[in-house]
Formats: C-alpha cells, structure tokens, sequence
C-alpha cells in the first residue's frame, strides 16, 4: 500500500489533490463527486498545484491535456 498525501484546498470547482508517490499519479477530485487520476505526474507538479494561488487556473495549464488520465468515478 503506498502513502498517498491528500490535501484539501480552497477552490470553487476541486475539492481535493492527492499524490501518490509510489505510482507518481496524482488524483484530483472535484466538488461534484468526479475523480480523476492522472499517471505519471513529477512530484513538483502536486507540490506547485497545491500551492498556487489559483488551484483550478493551474490545473486547466498545467495538468489537463498534458498527463494520462483514469476517470475514478
């Protein structure tokens, strides 16, 4: 089982960011119940998401479209 770090943030449309360091995936879970799981995502992408100012305007540039992805549910 591996350690995955889950952060809950504050934005109008994600409600959580986890990664999962043994997979390198990074699961993002919206406000609306959807999750998706984005494969083989670097680290600093999770650390700069979860620290940016706007979280949904970073997801939309930088991990929509360009990361693999698993619709969870």
């Amino acid at each position: 089982m591996s350690d995955i770090i889950t952060s809950q943030v504050k934005s109008s449309n994600i409600k959580t960011v986890a990664y999962d360091p043994l997979l390198n995936n990074l699961i993002i879970e919206f406000h609306n119940g959807t999750k998706y799981e984005f494969v083989a995502v670097p680290k600093l992408e999770y650390d700069n998401i979860i620290k940016s100012a706007s979280i949904g305007r970073y997801f939309q540039a930088n991990i929509k479209g360009k990361y693999d992805f698993l619709k969870v549910r």
